[in-house]
């Protein structure tokens, strides 16, 4: 297990660099200038010469990503050229935003997602088998964009149930701790906060849910069906175990190895789906800050933000095979 969690570290080195590298050439190559962005249209020719060298854009392109590579490696990830915050300033203000956003939208995916398809698998071509099938089916299908507006106009403008965008409620104190508001309003016992924050939540997380709980409903069915297949579960029926102790004790825990395949991959998906997500509710987190910054053509903060989605990406891709030794103990990384 330890020589294979090292072989998996290793091999995170090169999917950086290359990531990183294809980002840093896209981003470079796009049109637009972010200096004459900065300095706006009056700036005078000197001053923009000033400027691209200050922030080292008169290099050759190359050049350019090699010193940013050595600035990353002693941990500086650069200065906006917009705001001239520290780059890794401007993505720990709102990564804890995105994280919270991320985690409850998986939650809400996890918890519908696994439910449904047990049911749709055990009650196989019944009603409630083909309208699970045919929801994942509008879920998968389903812009996140457009979903979201659409859950914003009917319970925020039409029914006024739920706020449509921001964090909380400007008007309510609140003491930030450790960045998770969630988590902040808890420690601090401010209930008020607590509920505030949990009703902006709701809408994104079901925006940015419904995809991963429609994958994971389909995936859930396909393998529950497959392992009620298998011999050994006609085995347990024959003994005389309940249907209830057959399918929960023995084949749910057998189905969930793709499952949780499927939901690792969707949880780093999620970030790339927080960018439209956050964007349409307004969310402060790191989805709208990268929108932010190639719109004003940000280099040091874009590439940092792409560096921060994949490092999450691949962590959350190595944890999901780790898990596989606890959900199956015939896996083995030895």
């Amino acid at each position: 297990m330890k020589w294979y969690i090292i072989k998996r570290l290793l091999q995170i080195i090169p999917v950086i660099l290359g990531v990183t590298l294809i980002a840093f050439s896209l981003i470079h190559l796009a049109p637009g200038d972010p200096v004459r962005t900065m300095l706006g249209q009056h700036a005078t020719q000197q001053e923009i010469d000033e400027t691209r060298a200050k922030y080292g854009l008169d290099q050759p392109l190359f050049v350019q990503y090699f010193i940013w590579l050595g600035d990353v490696l002693h941990g500086d990830l650069g200065r906006s050229i917009l705001s001239h915050e520290q780059v890794t300033t401007e993505i720990a203000s709102r990564f804890p935003n995105t994280i919270e956003l991320a985690i409850a939208a998986m939650i809400f995916a996890i918890l519908i997602g696994v439910v449904a398809g047990i049911i749709s698998a055990t009650k196989q071509y019944s009603v409630a088998d083909y309208s699970v099938m045919g929801i994942a089916l509008f879920g998968i299908s389903m812009p996140v964009f457009w979903l979201g507006i659409m859950l914003m106009m009917i319970f925020g403008v039409f029914l006024g149930w739920l706020p449509i965008g921001g964090r909380i409620d400007l008007l309510l104190p609140f003491n930030r701790i450790t960045g998770f508001m969630v988590v902040d309003s808890i420690i601090t016992g401010n209930g008020a906060a607590l509920i505030s924050v949990l009703r902006h939540l709701i809408l994104p997380a079901i925006a940015l849910g419904t995809i991963p709980m429609a994958v994971i409903a389909r995936t859930t069915r396909s393998s529950m069906l497959e392992i009620l297949r298998q011999d050994f579960i006609r085995t347990e029926r024959a003994k005389g175990l309940s249907e209830r102790k057959v399918i929960y004790k023995h084949a749910v825990r057998n189905a969930m190895v793709p499952v949780v395949t499927v939901i690792g991959l969707n949880f780093g998906l999620l970030l790339s789906g927080a960018i439209l997500t956050e964007t349409v509710f307004s969310w402060p987190g790191v989805g709208r800050l990268v929108v932010d910054s190639v719109y004003a053509r940000d280099y040091p903060l874009v590439i940092g933000c792409i560096l921060v989605f994949a490092l999450v990406f691949v962590i959350v891709n190595l944890i999901t095979d780790l898990l596989y030794t606890y959900i199956d103990p015939r896996i083995h990384y030895d």
